[in-house]
């Protein structure tokens, strides 16, 4: 049997497999604010039965940013928008330009 399937332990973190989700980078973002799109596309990758799913890079200042669209986390309205989606709570639709 492959080790891929078998769990595995990180210090206190306890996974059921051995199977994570690089950081994908998205360049759908219009507003630095993780939106629907992010967590259309982060929810279904949790569903893929990996044991960890991380983000695409999220910058903590603006000047930090490679495009104009990019993940932030440098105020309260980024730090709102970011927080439901890495909870898995369902998208709320009213932010659509």
């Amino acid at each position: 049997m492959s080790a891929l399937f078998t769990p595995s332990t990180l210090r206190s973190l306890e996974f059921p497999n051995r199977i994570f989700v690089s950081p994908i980078y998205q360049l759908f973002g219009r507003t630095w604010r993780g939106d629907h799109v992010h967590m259309i596309h982060l929810g279904s990758l949790a569903l893929s039965s990996a044991a960890m799913l991380f983000i695409e890079a999220t910058a903590v200042e603006p000047d930090g940013c490679i495009t104009p669209g990019d993940l932030g986390l440098w105020d309260d309205a980024t730090e709102a928008a970011l927080r439901p989606r890495a909870r898995g709570n369902p998208p709320v639709f009213d932010d659509r330009p």
